[in-house]
């Protein structure tokens, strides 16, 4: 069962980041159902260090999105 479900609501309104956003969730979803079923660490491990990776690449995407369109706020965000 999903903990997290994406809703349009938390929409960003560019594609590729609601993708990632999407994913993210799945990822956190995936998360939760191994620790709630009592999955291996090895298998809660796997999701955790995949999880990891696909933020690092999320943000490192959006922060050049943020950079490329000269967003006067970007050291905050």
């Amino acid at each position: 069962m999903a903990a997290l479900a994406w809703s349009e609501a938390y929409g960003v309104g560019n594609a590729m980041l609601d993708s990632d956003h999407r994913i993210l969730i799945n990822l956190l979803n995936q998360l939760h159902d191994a620790a709630e079923t009592g999955q291996s660490r090895d298998v809660v491990g796997t999701v955790v260090n995949v999880l990891a990776e696909y933020t690092e690449h999320h943000f490192r995407r959006e922060e050049g999105l943020l950079a490329a369109a000269n967003y006067p706020h970007l050291e905050e965000h």
